[in-house]
Order: structure tokens, then C-alpha cells, then sequence
């Protein structure tokens, strides 16, 4: 059993005074439901809200990500998985990948510097994940995320630029109805330490809830010699200025620093014992293999660092004109910085290959240089949205949502000049070709030790670039048959005017429309048939080879299935049949010869397909012991490339055929209360591409995880206890390309509720 006693003064004081500073706000609410405080004190919840206090376990039954407005999950009609705060916790869950490890059909698709995670859903990149219904450039804090809702399929119409595999919402940590605060603190068996302290207060006479989420750590990576440390604080508080009106405002600032942290590419390996195969674009090359005698920590070479730092500050304005009329507004603003830089050399001497003088090694092919990238983002945001319904007991019930977002993004890149140029006709002239050996200390390439600044404005170039996005939508949820017949039908149109920032000329302008048709049917009290279609759009900014604006990605999809309900509620499922298109990806054509004589270029011509049948269910067989499973099987096709046509009929990158995931949890109630056990397991079926000219594919793998935990009462606090062993048989694996998966780990925790 958890306490709930009201916090010290100083907590309540703080909240009072946040009261009279929003005072002065008009503030716009509009209610729904109502919960329960502590003081029993009646609150009247948003319908742009989603609790997860209202979650079971790991069983959720609303969303907010799919329509924007708190709906049950069961009457949509598209296929939506929700990570709750329990499978978190459970799971052990500390970056964002983690704790998408066990929804199915998701894979982690890793930048360079290993913490700006993308991800790969239905086969195709998820280039923009969500926080809180907001588009972000760089991530959310972990620490900072209490839930996490993942919709398959395109959702342009509420999301604007997005992919046609979905889009990933991390819902953060924000002020609830009754006063908790807790402090954990965790470390793991790489020797990374942290800790983590929330807390809420409810101010009764004001009704203005108030809460702090703050997180630090400091420690070891698991690469060979990585060293990093994080920070985060992100208050929040949401002011009720009357029935009907309210007003949230949440900052977040976190910041990361990583060094060492990069494997620097060594596992393509060329050497006598290779383990490669033909390229499956059929080139001639000689095959690329994994190091035999690799491990996944090795990093030889350490000499590479990563700063990130983030601002995300939100205002989050909501009313209820009248019964039939709610509206909201939100403002946000956001600014970040990223700085990377590393080298991919190796142990052994350099020299030349005798035919375009390129300096590489005779056994590590995709070789690299030392490179330095900036980037700077900073993006505003006003949105407006309006509901409108009619009585929710007339035969035909309508709410229809209406839309505007406006979004003025400004975007820095700085890095090297010449990053690229590493061969024998520049020895001498160019000095920051420079790696180093953190082990032994040994320096290699073309530079005199010490003589390189990495961050010397000197040798840097860099673009500014800003874009002014436009999207005025609208989304219609109609039901009637006594609620068994639900309708979704939506539009959304996109405008996006570009402008170089450097010189404050206007660039090009990109337009589109797209719509979204849903329908689910109730066939029983404990089975719903729906179908869907739904499109994507994304604009691509740049120029193709020709000096033409690429043109912007766009995806339709399909799905259609079922949605299960038995044994009150203990057996919750989806199963649906998908079909998502991709067209205007861009594609390189190494043949093609530019003015100045020479060759390679991009054009956007390709299009790809996926298609295959998810399924999810959460099982409850009783009380005190939950099962979640998830199921993808997935074909992927290259349909069209203009450029290279060989690799028509070939799978997509990173794309496996087979995906299975399955945690379980047990509390021993009636033994040993308090204590409970839990395991995983998530496997990758089926070689995936890694690249169509490398002579490797990464193969299918199977990672186990197991914890406990325990948790009772010691002088009125609450006290738990958790313990988490993942990849319990230390599995070898890749998650994309070259880049390795985490080995085995034990991680613990100690977690005090007051």
C-alpha cells in the first residue's frame, strides 16, 4: 500500500505563490470525468488528457495519440500500443528505446552518437517521435517520460509531417491530483550511477496541483573507456482557475555528455577468416564479414565525444465555452544543441591502396575520418484546436475536432570542411585528420599530436536554414447503432515555406492534402472489426543532383482487423492486417556526371512497400499475474528505383520477417506479499540488410531479461526494492548496420515513497 500524506510546507508554499502568478491568465478548460483526490475533493479531468493512474498493470484502456482526444482504445480504428508506467518501472526501462523493447514491430535505429534514438516501425524509418502530441527534433528525457503510446500506421492528419510506419508519443511526467513524492536512486553492473526524485502537491484551496521531476547520473558507459553524465530538472504546474478552466505549464532542461562513447565501424572487417557473402545488390566487391573474435564493448579507439543539451517549455491553455464547445491552445518552445565527434581508424598502420590513393587499412574497410557536427534547433509552436459535439445521448453523436498548428523552425548545421577528403593528395594540407588511441596513447594520421581543435572556427562550415510550417486540420468521430458503429473521418492540409537563413532569401514552398478514413464495428459486447486508411507527408529539404527540390515523402496505408475484450477484461488483443507505401525516398546514383565533371548524386525516385499482420494481447488469468505478447510478421519490397535498379524486388534495410516479444509478471500475494518475479524475451527472426553494397546481412537473435522485485512499509514510508538482469546470455547482436546491441547488464534499484 502506497502513503498518501501531505508534503512540508516549503512544497505547498511553493505552490501557493505559483497560484497568484497565474492569477492573471484567462485560462480555457473543458471537463469530462471526474477523479478523486485525496481529500475527496471532486476534479474535473480534460478530454485532452490521457491518466495513467486510470491504467491496470500494463493494461490501458484510453489514448490520446490517435485522435488527440481522450478515447477508449477500443473504438479505434487503427492499431495502438501503450507502454504504461508499470511496464516501465518493471521492465527497468532507462532510455527510450528500452522501453519500446517490448512493443512489437519496433526496432532502435541509432545515431552516430548513440543517444539521438530513432526508430524503424513496420519496416520503415520513424524519422520524428512525439512528445506530448509535439514534434520533436532531438528526445525527451527519459526520466522525464511516465508513459508512452505507439500508433502503427500514417497519422499526418493530426501529427502533419510524420512516417507511414506511425508515430511514437512519450507523454511526460506531468501534475496530478493528489501528493506523492518518491526517491530512487540506480545503478548498473557498467558502473553507472543515478538518481531520480519526484514529487506532487496538491494545493486544495487553489486547486493549483504542482510537481518537480528531477534526475542525475554519472558514471561508465558499457563501450571499453566510455565515461558519460546526465542532468535533468523539469518542473510542471496546472492552475484550475475555475469549473471549466485550466492552465499547465511544464519546462524541461536536460543535459547529456558522453565520451569515448563511439565503436568507431571496426566490426566490417575484410581479413582471411571473413564470414560475408555476395552483396545483395550484386556487386563484385569482395565480401565484408564480422570480426570473428569481436565483442560487442570493444572500442580501440575512443576518441570521440558527444554534447547535447535541450530546453522544451510548454503552455498548455484549455476552456469549455459550453456543454457543446471546448477549446485549447498550447504554446511551446523549444531549443537544443548536439555536438559530435569521433574518428573510425584502427590498431594497425595506415597506408595507401595504390589506386585512388586513399589511406585505409588492409583489413578494416569503412574507414572514416576525424569530424566535428553541430547542430542547433530551435522550433516554435501555437496550436489551436476546437471541439464540438452534440448530446452524447442522441442517436447520432458527433465530435468533430478543428485545428490550426503553426510552427516556426530554425535549423544550424556546423561541421568540417572537407570531412570527407581523406587521401594521399592531402597529406600535409589538411591538419585535422587526427585519431587516437585512448588504450595506448599512440596517435595515427596526418596531423601533429595536439596540433587539432576540434571546435576551431577555422574549419568549419555550416547551413542556416529556417522553415515556417502550416497545417489546418480536421477530425470527426461520429457513432451511432447505439454506439456499436464508430466513424473516423479526418483531413489535414501541410504547407511548408523554406528560407536560407544565411542570406534571408526564400528557398521553395512544398503543399499537400491528406486525409483518413477509420470505421470500427462492435460484432459483440466482446469483439470489434475496424479498418482504415490513412496518409503521410513529409517534405525533403535540399536539392537532387540537378539542382531540382526533392520531392516530399509521401505513404498511404491500410489496415484492417480485430479487437478482443473476454473474460471481463482479463484478455485484451489486437490483430490487424496492414499495407503501408512509401514513395520519393532519395536514392544515389553513382553514375550520374555533374558539370564539373564529376560523378554521383541524389534524386528522390524510390518507393517502397511493407505489408504483414501485427498482433498484441495482454492477458490478466488472475489477479497478480499479467502477460503482454506481441507478434509481427512483415514483408518488405523495394518497388521502384531509378537510379539503381538491381535492388528492385529486395527487402528494406534493417527490415526483419518475424518479430516476437513476451513479459510477464507474477506477485506472490498470498506467500509473500510484496514480492514479485518477472521475465522477458524479444527476438529479431529472419537476416536483415544492413547495406545493399555490403556483403553482410545481420542475423536473427533472441535476448532474455529476468527481474524481481519487493516492495513493503517501513515507518510509513514505502520502501521497494528491484533487480534487473537483461540479455541474460550475454547474446552478441546488431541493432542496424554496424552498430552493436547492449551486452549483458544488471541493473538495481532503491526506491523510497514518502
Amino acid at each position: 500500500m502506497k502513503p498518501n500524506i501531505r508534503l512540508n510546507n516549503g512544497l505547498h508554499a511553493l505552490c501557493k505563490h505559483a497560484a497568484i502568478f497565474v492569477s492573471g491568465a484567462y485560462c480555457l478548460t473543458a471537463p469530462v470525468s471526474a477523479q478523486t483526490t485525496a481529500e475527496d475533493e471532486v476534479i474535473e479531468l480534460s478530454p485532452f488528457e490521457v491518466r495513467a493512474d486510470r491504467d491496470r498493470g500494463y493494461i490501458a484502456t484510453t489514448q490520446i495519440s490517435a485522435t488527440r482526444l481522450q478515447t477508449e482504445i477500443r473504438e479505434l480504428p487503427f492499431f495502438l500500443s501503450v507502454v504504461t508506467p508499470e511496464l516501465i518501472r518493471d521492465t527497468g526501462a532507462d532510455t527510450l528505446d528500452s522501453m519500446l523493447r517490448f512493443v512489437p514491430g519496433v526496432q532502435q535505429r541509432p545515431q552516430q552518437a548513440f543517444y539521438d534514438t530513432g526508430f524503424f516501425m513496420r519496416g520503415q524509418e520513424v524519422n520524428f517521435i512525439f512528445r506530448d502530441g509535439l514534434r520533436l527534433f532531438r528526445s525527451p528525457a527519459p526520466d522525464n517520460v511516465e508513459r508512452v503510446e505507439v500508433l502503427k500506421g500514417p497519422a499526418a492528419v493530426l501529427y502533419g509531417e510524420s512516417a507511414p510506419g506511425g508515430g511514437i508519443n512519450f507523454i511526460s511526467k506531468l501534475p496530478r491530483w493528489d501528493n506523492i513524492a518518491s526517491v530512487e536512486l540506480r545503478a548498473d553492473s557498467f558502473g553507472y550511477f543515478s538518481s531520480l526524485v519526484d514529487v506532487n502537491s496538491v494545493v486544495r484551496e487553489n486547486n493549483v496541483a504542482a510537481r518537480m521531476v528531477v534526475s542525475g547520473g554519472y558514471g561508465d558507459g558499457w563501450h571499453d573507456l566510455e565515461t558519460r553524465r546526465h542532468w535533468m530538472v523539469a518542473p510542471s504546474v496546472t492552475f484550475r482557475y475555475a469549473p471549466g478552466s485550466q492552465l499547465t505549464l511544464s519546462l524541461e532542461h536536460f543535459e547529456n555528455y558522453r565520451r569515448n562513447h563511439l565503436n568507431n565501424g571496426f566490426f566490417a572487417w575484410n581479413g582471411p577468416d571473413d564470414v560475408g557473402g555476395v552483396a545483395p545488390d550484386g556487386s563484385s566487391m569482395r565480401p565484408i564479414g564480422i570480426h570473428p573474435s569481436m565483442r560487442m564493448t570493444d572500442n580501440p579507439f575512443a576518441n570521440s565525444y558527444y554534447d547535447e543539451f535541450n530546453t522544451m517549455l510548454i503552455g498548455d491553455l484549455q476552456h469549455r465555452f459550453s456543454q457543446w464547445i471546448t477549446y485549447r491552445g498550447v504554446v511551446a518552445y523549444s531549443r537544443g544543441q548536439a555536438e559530435t565527434a569521433g574518428a573510425v581508424v584502427n590498431d594497425r598502420p595506415m597506408r595507401t591502396n595504390g589506386a585512388g590513393g586513399t589511406l585505409i587499412d588492409a583489413d578494416v574497410l569503412n574507414g572514416q575520418v576525424m569530424r566535428v557536427t553541430t547542430n542547433f534547433n530551435s522550433e516554435a509552436v501555437l496550436r489551436n484546436e476546437v471541439v464540438l459535439s452534440n448530446d452524447r445521448n442522441s442517436p447520432i453523436y458527433v465530435r468533430t475536432l478543428l485545428g490550426m498548428d503553426y510552427i516556426d523552425a530554425r535549423f544550424r548545421l556546423r561541421r568540417m570542411a572537407n570531412e570527407n577528403r581523406f587521401n594521399a593528395s592531402t597529406v600535409g594540407q589538411q591538419p585535422f585528420y587526427l585519431a587516437y588511441n585512448a588504450r595506448t596513447g599512440e596517435r595515427f594520421g596526418l596531423a601533429v599530436p595536439g596540433a587539432v581543435n576540434l571546435r576551431d572556427q577555422e574549419l568549419v562550415t555550416q547551413t542556416y536554414e529556417g522553415n515556417k510550417r502550416y497545417g489546418y486540420y480536421a477530425i470527426s468521430q461520429i457513432r451511432m447503432l447505439n454506439d456499436d458503429l464508430n466513424l473516423l473521418l479526418g483531413v489535414r492540409h501541410h504547407r511548408l515555406d523554406r528560407t536560407n537563413l544565411a542570406n534571408n532569401t526564400a528557398v521553395g514552398k512544398t503543399s499537400a492534402t491528406t486525409p483518413q478514413f477509420g470505421v470500427s464495428y462492435n460484432i459483440t459486447a466482446e469483439i470489434t472489426a475496424f479498418a482504415s486508411y490513412s496518409e503521410s507527408f513529409r517534405p525533403q529539404l535540399g536539392n537532387d543532383a540537378r539542382g531540382n527540390p526533392f520531392s516530399p515523402l509521401q505513404g498511404e496505408g491500410f489496415d484492417f482487423g480485430v479487437k478482443v475484450s473476454l473474460l471481463d477484461d482479463r484478455v485484451i488483443g489486437t490483430i490487424s492486417a496492414f499495407e503501408n507505401t512509401l514513395t520519393g525516398l532519395i536514392r544515389s546514383d553513382f553514375s550520374f556526371q555533374r558539370p564539373d565533371g564529376t560523378f554521383g548524386g541524389a534524386f528522390s525516385s524510390g518507393e517502397e512497400r511493407s505489408r504483414g499482420i501485427d498482433i498484441d494481447l495482454m492477458v490478466e488469468p488472475f489477479r497478480g499475474w499479467q502477460t503482454i505478447l506481441g507478434v509481427t510478421f512483415l514483408d518488405t519490397e523495394i518497388l521502384s528505383n531509378t537510379q539503381q535498379p538491381q535492388l528492385v524486388g529486395l527487402r528494406t534495410i534493417n527490415s526483419a520477417k518475424f518479430y516476437a516479444t513476451a513479459w510477464t509478471r507474477y506477485n506472490f500475494r498470498e506467500t509473500i506479499e510484496g514480492l514479485w518475479i518477472g521475465g522477458g524475451i524479444s527476438h529479431v527472426g529472419g537476416n536483415r540488410v544492413t547495406r545493399y553494397s555490403w556483403a553482410f546481412e545481420n542475423s536473427s537473435y533472441t535476448l532474455f531479461d529476468i527481474a524481481a522485485g519487493y516492495s513493503t512499509e517501513i515507518g510509513g514510508l514505502g520502501v521497494s526494492a528491484q533487480i534487473n538482469l537483461r540479455n541474460v546470455f550475454d547474446k552478441n547482436y546488431f541493432v542496424h548496420e554496424a552498430f552493436p546491441g547492449r551486452p549483458r547488464d544488471l541493473a538495481i534499484s532503491l526506491r523510497v515513497e514518502f
